[in-house]
């Protein structure tokens, strides 16, 4: 009854599986982590959830999945006025309508 703390769970178990390398089990805990935050409208929750997915497409070299998720995590986080991770801002991914030189050399 719990769905912030089964978010956070998910969410958890998602970011263990992507150090583990298994990242079928990472994108399914990390897609039920978003399910849960979209559903109670959490949107850092949602944030962080298409962080991790987008970590976890440049993983298997999805760069256009990577990317597309990257916009949608920094176009939430200037709405809701969170700071970006490091990784964006040193390469200019501020913009999540500009033109980004997607990925960067050292991923």
């Amino acid at each position: 009854n719990n769905r912030k703390g089964e978010s956070l769970e998910m969410n958890r178990l998602g970011k263990i599986a992507l150090k583990r390398g298994d990242y079928d089990e990472a994108e399914r805990f990390q897609r039920k982590a978003l399910a849960i935050d979209r559903e109670m409208n959490n949107r850092k929750g949602e944030s962080q959830e298409l962080y991790n997915l987008g970590r976890i497409a440049m993983q298997i070299d999805d760069h256009e999945e990577a990317e597309a998720l990257f916009r949608d995590y920094v176009r939430i986080r200037i709405e809701i006025g969170s700071p970006l991770e490091e990784l964006f801002v040193e390469n200019g991914y501020t913009d999540p309508e500009g033109e980004w030189d997607f990925p960067p050399e050292d991923t």
